[in-house]
């Protein structure tokens, strides 16, 4: 498996920037400390408001 078949979920804005560093996909999770705003500065695939939502995403 590589890099490029993963992702990064965190709630703290270095979570997407160690995922960006590391050539994978970072997933903002708004219920920790990062703010949409942090998030947004990364560019991460998605941006959820909690855990569950993402994978009601991804299931689309």
């Amino acid at each position: 498996m590589s890099a490029a078949d993963m992702a990064m979920i965190g709630d703290r804005t270095h979570d997407p920037i160690g995922a960006n560093e590391n050539g994978v996909a970072g997933i903002g999770v708004l219920s920790g400390d990062g703010s949409r705003t942090e998030f947004e500065a990364e560019n991460p695939v998605l941006i959820a408001k909690n855990p569950t939502d993402i994978s009601a995403i991804l299931k689309k």
